[in-house]
């Protein structure tokens, strides 16, 4: 997430966030992508 933060502070375009199987079950990342636009 920290990589994530820090792509989003520069102002960098993101739409979208690639995750493994594990990382896509972890409701703490969705939630926090969701807050910022991301998922």
């Amino acid at each position: 997430m920290a990589m994530t933060e820090r792509t989003l502070e520069a102002r960098v375009p993101l739409r979208w966030v690639t995750a493994d199987e594990a990382d896509g079950q972890a409701k703490h990342l969705r939630f926090w992508l969701e807050q910022r636009d991301v998922a």
